[in-house]
């Protein structure tokens, strides 16, 4: 069994609190079966401390995910069909499926770096990351049929671990998959969270349009699932051509006199070296509950009553998750606040770390005041 002590991190030791592997799906009632979730809490250790938890999105999904594999399913965009996902040279995917399956290429919680490093400096803010099923430091359960609300179950086990368990206590930030999770976590628990962040997601019951950036995800997707891409620093380019607009990448950063592309080059390499090679189970896995994700309207409904505040924010250059999928979950869950961010694409936390932190204090700084409010109607 691997200690604790032998796993890397590329969290700053001197702000954290805890870190483990907690046991998650342990109850009969569970699936799949009982598995271990990586952690670690980092900031204020005082008990009224704000909690917030960060939930990342799908991991990168090389080709040899789909050798020799062949699934039946129900098809996302037409529910009423199935859909056999098999490898991509015998069966092509649909290009409106290449961002349920891509997104985000982040690998697991150490993408997070920027929002703990700076929460965790800040006093009165208590932080959790950890690696959702199938990647990072976390198991790979059995099981292909992974599911969204599954997912969202592992994380309550682990907040119950922890006891994370007050009445409006938790303020959630999920991207991409990860949104897709926190949409779930908010139907499992709604007494427990004060907010709710999605950022670059979707609820799964829309299709994107037919767009040159939607053809351009299907290229992208094809060169990849086809070993097509080249020699992996072709293929790390590509990822970040995809995550970040090229008027971004292009731009000299001034502390540094180099193009942003390097910095993000850099960050990818570092988190790439202290991780762990993703399983092809649990890729297949995750892909799996990405494609069978979807929140209809009366379920979006329920968070929008539940939830004290909902915020979604999403990039207009988004080539993953078209921003029309956000515009959509924003108009979905009634009385939600939804941030439109000119020149992002679909890394955000990565891109405009500055200004995607400050939209998260200033959504739980409003969750605390329709809390208070909450509270005194009660």
């Amino acid at each position: 069994m691997t200690s604790i002590d032998d796993i890397k991190t590329i969290f700053n030791p001197a702000t954290c609190l805890r870190r483990g592997l907690a046991p998650v799906s342990t109850s009969q009632k569970r699936s799949p079966a009982p598995h271990n979730l990586y952690f670690e809490v980092h900031g204020d250790a005082a008990s009224d401390a704000v909690k917030l938890v960060f939930i990342m999105g799908k991991n990168f999904l090389p080709s040899s995910a789909f050798s020799h594999f062949e699934l039946t399913i129900p098809n996302p965009i037409h529910r009423s069909q199935q859909l056999i996902v098999r490898h991509p040279s015998a069966t092509p995917l649909h290009p409106s499926l290449i961002p349920l399956i891509l997104f985000p290429l982040f690998t697991h919680s150490f993408a997070w770096h920027h929002q703990v490093t700076h929460f965790s400096r800040k006093p009165g803010y208590q932080i959790l990351v950890f690696d959702n099923r199938g990647v990072g430091n976390s198991d790979t359960p059995p099981g292909r049929l992974w599911k969204t609300s599954e997912m969202a179950l592992d994380a309550v086990d682990l907040l119950d671990y922890l006891g994370w368990t007050g009445k409006r206590e938790l303020n959630v930030v999920g991207v991409s998959m990860g949104g897709m999770i926190a949409q779930e976590l908010a139907l499992a628990i709604p007494d427990r969270i004060a907010s709710l962040n999605l950022t670059s997601t979707k609820c799964g019951d829309r299709s994107d349009r037919l767009t040159l950036a939607l053809l351009h995800r299907a290229l992208f997707f094809g060169k990849l699932m086809t070993n097509t891409a080249g020699t992996p620093e072709q293929i790390l380019s590509m990822v970040i051509d995809t995550l970040f607009p090229q008027a971004y990448l292009q731009a000299i950063d001034p502390k540094t006199g180099e193009a942003n592309k390097v910095a993000v080059q850099k960050d990818f390499e570092k988190r790439v070296e202290m991780g762990k090679l993703q399983s092809t189970a649990g890729k297949v896995g995750q892909m799996m509950a990405v494609l069978g994700h979807c929140v209809k309207a009366d379920r979006l409904k329920i968070i929008s009553s539940t939830i004290p505040k909902v915020a979604i924010i999403h990039g207009d250059m988004d080539e993953l998750i078209d921003v029309q999928r956000g515009v959509e979950l924003h108009e979905m869950i009634p009385g939600s606040e939804f941030k439109l961010v000119k020149g992002a694409g679909h890394a955000i936390l990565a891109q405009l770390t500055d200004e995607y932190n400050a939209f998260i204090e200033s959504v739980v700084e409003d969750a605390k005041r329709r809390v208070a409010e909450e509270n005194e109607r009660a």
